[in-house]
């Protein structure tokens, strides 16, 4: 072969060798949102059998919802000044601009199955789901733009006993995911409606004396969610919440009885837990009783420690179209 022909051939092969690098280049998923190969999906199965063993034998009831929903499902549920829905949705208009939605969480799509598919008229509803969530947020290890999350809702039980109940399957499911021995429970009561309101009216006055030491993002906050703030991180907010009033100054009798109820069941059950009055959790839903599983490793980041939480929701049926007012509690698990 001639050396110009032997040229022309490197030249033509290093031509295409560039041509597929760069449309390799190309070829990457989006950012925050993973493949998942065998192994991890085996991890996946051992999570979701595990979880479903324990449901199943308690008389729980699957439910599947669509990954899509009406934005206004979501922004409903879960409040339109939470994180979720102010920074984290991912929405879009459909061909006919109407606004849709990613589910960014289970809790209200199953609400809304349940409200849709009239359930509500036979109760109690144990239930429970499995499936992919997105949420537009940074991502970092442990939290991705999609991941999977179980859950368990139990719909038309108001006493605390069903608080108990949800609060001991979530330890069995830890405990035979081998979570247990380095967790413990975080509780906290956000009352009821009025003490909410009441408690709420008291934190913004304490806050708005002490706006300058606060952060730019709690500043924020402080017009449109102000208990969230209770859930910075920042040290200049800590510093100041110090001080803050406290929401168990502001129970009433009822709540202050369902608390201590629960309390007492722990304790009975042998079940540790901390009481943090600064625990509210990220979604406006909740009322009564909330709670964080923390996961003691210094692997994981500060922000990211909690493997599993829920909480009591008693007004979210009746707020998302329901005739009735139905009491609601769950939890989830990210995965």
């Amino acid at each position: 072969m001639q050396l110009s022909a032997v040229a022309n051939t490197f030249t033509v092969r290093g031509f295409f060798l560039n041509k597929f690098s760069r449309n390799m280049s190309q070829c990457r998923n989006i950012r925050g949102m993973l493949d998942k190969l065998d192994q991890d999906l085996k991890k996946k199965k051992v999570i979701v059998d595990t979880a479903e063993n324990i449901l199943r034998a308690a008389g729980y009831n699957k439910i599947e919802t669509p990954i899509l929903e009406y934005t206004s499902t979501f922004l409903t549920g879960v409040g339109e000044t939470s994180d979720i829905a102010s920074k984290e949705m991912y929405c879009f208009e459909d061909r006919n601009g109407t606004s849709v939605a990613l589910r960014p969480e289970g809790t209200a799509g199953v609400t809304r199955a349940f409200i849709t598919n009239n359930l509500y008229k036979n109760l109690p509803q144990k239930l429970y789901y499995t499936g992919p969530m997105f949420r537009y947020e940074r991502p970092q290890r442990g939290r991705y733009r999609q991941f999977d999350q179980f859950g368990v809702e139990v719909y038309g039980i108001h006493s605390p006993t069903a608080d108990i109940e949800v609060l001991l399957m979530a330890w069995e499911f830890i405990k035979k995911l081998d979570l247990a021995k380095n967790s413990i429970i975080k509780l906290n009561s956000l009352g009821d409606k009025k003490t909410r309101i009441d408690y709420t009216s008291a934190l913004v006055k304490y806050l708005q004396s002490k706006k300058e030491k606060l952060s730019s993002d709690s500043i924020i906050r402080l017009e449109k969610n102000p208990l969230r703030i209770l859930d910075s991180k920042n040290p200049d907010d800590i510093d100041v919440l110090l001080d803050a009033p406290k929401i168990s100054n502001f129970y009433n009798d009822y709540s202050e009885k369902r608390l201590a109820f629960i309390k007492s069941a722990l304790d009975e059950l042998g079940l540790a837990y901390e009481l943090d009055e600064k625990l509210v959790r990220g979604l406006d839903y909740y009322d009564h009783t909330v709670w964080e599983f923390i996961y003691q490793n210094d692997s994981l980041g500060k922000s990211q420690d909690t493997i599993l939480a829920g909480g009591r929701y008693n007004n979210l049926v009746k707020k998302m179209g329901c005739t009735y007012e139905v009491p609601g509690i769950g939890f989830c698990f990210n995965y």
